[in-house]
């Protein structure tokens, strides 16, 4: 896991990028975005990027700009499929605000007070009908739907 330098240009990068993942612990006030990034590194079969918002307040966007729900309490997902359609960066009362739109109706707005952001370069083996994931420099096996454990907590069955 390497930390991502240039974290505001970083996340013009996702757009077309499949989502792979999201949680929202109110618990840690944190909102984490994982990611197939772009941006690989030499050898790197697939990048995977986290994000994380501290401090964050997440809210359902609708393309006719309003906001329909702030959402709440501790959620995780994987959203199989989804790609970031657009996203949109600005700075408000001081703090950072994204867009990030999934769909062309649909989308979600992080405010959030910092930024921290990593990548994992990875290997990839086809065993049978699957694929078995690596970490690139370390050789660690890891989940796809899962390549930051110390982020998140583990996607529930």
């Amino acid at each position: 896991m390497e930390p991502i330098q240039a974290l505001e240009t970083s996340l013009s990068y996702l757009t077309e990028c499949l989502v792979i993942a999201y949680e929202l612990s109110s618990r840690r006030g944190a909102f984490t975005l994982v990611v197939d990034y772009p941006m690989r590194s030499p050898g790197s079969m697939r990048e995977f990027a986290a994000f994380v918002f501290d401090d964050a307040r997440v809210e359902r966007l609708h393309r006719d700009g309003r906001t329909s729900e702030r959402l709440h309490g501790e959620c995780r997902s994987t959203w199989g499929g989804a790609v970031i359609q657009t996203v949109r960066q600005f700075t408000q009362y001081g703090r950072g605000r994204v867009e990030l739109w999934y769909s062309l109706d649909a989308g979600i707005q992080v405010t959030y007070g910092t930024l921290r952001g990593f990548t994992r370069a990875s290997t990839a083996q086809q065993v049978g009908g699957s694929w078995v994931y690596r970490d690139l420099r370390s050789g660690e096996e890891f989940d796809f739907d899962h390549p930051f454990p110390s982020l998140m907590e583990p996607p529930r069955p």
